[in-house]
């Protein structure tokens, strides 16, 4: 870069500038643009730490990557409504930047905005996608206002986005990817629209104000860890659609007392739900055939448990520790596979299991049931 270079004024005249031209001009202050640009090219102002502000003109149509990344002293960057495409890492580490018009801006790339730490709204209402970690570590954003034709949330495209309490996600969403809304640690509610098939694990993770979820898509599988540490979390209302709750799904939702579980869930992960500690009874539906190891294990207020007549294995620690658990009701007159330790940490004398009637031998006679309780009692 120009070591010594503190201001540029362009002419109209100037319709085209190579790649990287002003990348590490450490001294670069100000910038004229003339109207005669359309894109601002890729790591056109990389590293110029002292600039802070820049009004791009009508003329640009397009921002390449890396164009603004490490401006950590751009406050502002007014925008015009020609302005369609933002690339990857364009504004990324741009520290101070506060404010940015996205208002015609129909797709933002990865990483665009990563670790805009100042930037406290975002106005993105034609974007119908939103890339790859796009704002994440965006630790001032407290509003986003996102497009009606949305499609796309990427992974971790909130991720830390801390100041993050509400946002309303669009009725054209059909997906969220890993760890989008990661760590937004203000989030209070969250609405999954209708059309979305498929959120990616750990999509909430750690999102520890989160009171309440509504998912109204198409979901057939929670993934690993969506929920996973939300511990304000008391509300939860689960798509007819359901057919699998991966590992540590609602892992430590110490404030989970209650959920209804649809009809059609088939499978429970591993941890699941294990360290919901609020959690006083579970029912578990019909078609429901497999507990992993250590879905409930330390939930400690869980009392009741209704098993299916479908259930064919429990796995290693599935209830262990449930240490308040008095009543479990088995519907199915064949034993279903279980560990030793399925049911280890539980008050053996004051659990009692309730099985179909005339299958109280099945049981006694099952080496390992016969081995957790001497308790069982025909319904």
């Amino acid at each position: 870069g120009c070591s010594s270079l503190s201001s540029i004024d362009l002419p109209p005249t100037v319709t085209t500038i190579e790649a990287s031209t002003f990348s590490d001009c450490k001294q670069l202050e100000s910038v004229g643009m003339g109207c005669g640009i359309s894109i601002v090219a890729n790591s056109l102002f990389l590293n110029c730490e002292r600039l802070s502000a820049i009004t791009l003109p009508p003329s640009v149509r397009q921002i390449d990557h890396d164009a603004f990344r490490n401006c950590t002293a751009l406050e502002r960057v007014e925008t015009s409504e020609p302005l369609a495409l933002i690339a990857n890492d364009a504004f990324e580490n741009c520290k101070m930047l506060s404010r940015i018009d996205l208002g015609n801006v129909s797709s933002i790339g990865n990483d665009a905005f990563k670790n805009c730490t100042s930037l406290a709204t975002v106005n993105a209402t034609q974007a119908g996608s939103i890339g790859t970690g796009a704002f994440e570590d965006c630790v001032s954003l407290s509003e986003v206002t996102l497009s009606p034709v949305l499609k796309t949330i990427g992974a971790s495209a909130f991720k830390g986005c801390i100041s993050l309490a509400a946002i309303d996600l669009p009725p054209s969403l059909t997906r969220i990817y890993d760890h989008a809304f990661e760590g937004c640690s203000s989030l209070r509610s969250i609405v999954i629209p209708s059309l979305v098939r498929q959120m990616g694990s750990d999509t909430f993770e750690n999102c520890t104000s989160l009171d309440s979820v509504c998912v109204l898509g198409f979901v057939e599988k929670l993934e690993s860890d969506v929920f996973r540490r939300c511990q304000s979390l008391r509300a939860v209302q689960l798509p007819i659609t359901l057919k699998s709750i991966g590992s540590e799904a609602f892992q430590e939702c110490m404030s989970l007392s209650s959920i209804d579980l649809p009809p059609s869930l088939a499978t429970i992960g591993d941890n699941a739900f294990d360290k919901c500690t609020s959690l006083s009874a579970i029912v578990i539906p019909v078609s429901c055939t497999s507990i992993g190891g250590s879905a409930f294990r330390e939930c400690t207020a869980l009392k009741r448990v209704d098993l299916p007549a479908t259930m064919k294995k429990i796995g290693g620690s599935a209830f262990a520790k449930c240490i308040s658990l008095r009543d479990v009701y088995l519907a199915s007159p064949l034993p279903p596979s279980v560990a030793k330790t399925t049911f280890k940490g539980t008050v053996a004398a004051a659990c009692r299991f309730y099985v179909p009637r005339g299958a109280k031998a099945n049981y006694y006679n099952d080496k390992t049931w016969s081995k957790i309780s001497s308790l069982y009692i025909e319904q």
